[in-house]
């Protein structure tokens, strides 16, 4: 054999890291099975959001103002929650150990993790808006009500933890992208 070749293959060699493709498929399965029961989670706690706000609105909304922000809001978890489980259940993995199927199963999850966690901010932004907008005009009409600027509080709070978690897995991407490339 030519012994630039040997030299070439040797250096390959020293320099591909080692994969247990065995290890790598359990823990891609391993995350499938956990991102379908958050995507049931999801879809549960969706439900119960909508209820709970048709149920506020028969039962404690007393002002038409009210009535109709209820009626607005009921179907938005819903529909987000739909939506994230559409999302998460759309990640089919075959048992294969192909190491190319395997790692862009992990980049794919990473992508929609990320796409997830933008599309919570910004449904999260637009709901605060709505929120800070009707505890004005609430405040406005009723005058000092400490219960919508408590949901105030507490919403901008939830808003900030999106917000801060979505710019933290946009910062880490590349770095993990980075990982899971070298792995090829």
């Amino acid at each position: 054999m030519d012994p630039k070749f040997e030299q070439w293959q040797q250096a390959f060699q020293q320099n591909t890291p080692k994969i247990d493709v065995h290890k790598l498929a359990l823990q891609v399965a391993r995350n499938n099975q956990r991102e379908k029961l958050k995507a049931w989670i999801d879809l549960i706690t969706g439900c119960g959001v909508s209820v709970f706000c048709v149920y506020f609105l028969l039962v404690y909304a007393d002002t038409t103002l009210g009535k109709l922000l209820f009626a607005a809001l009921s179907p938005i978890p819903l529909a987000f929650s739909l939506w994230a489980f559409r999302l998460r259940q759309s990640q089919p993995f075959e048992h294969s150990l192909d190491i190319n199927q395997l790692l862009e199963f992990k980049r794919k999850k990473l992508s929609n993790q990320v796409y997830y966690w933008k599309v919570s901010a910004v449904i999260l932004t637009a709901l605060w808006l709505g929120l800070v907008g009707f505890a004005g005009l609430s405040f406005i009409k009723q005058g000092g009500e400490s219960l919508w600027l408590t949901q105030v509080i507490l919403q901008t709070l939830v808003l900030a933890g999106t917000w801060g978690r979505f710019i933290y897995l946009n910062k880490q991407r590349p770095k993990r992208l980075t990982k899971i490339d070298a792995l090829a």
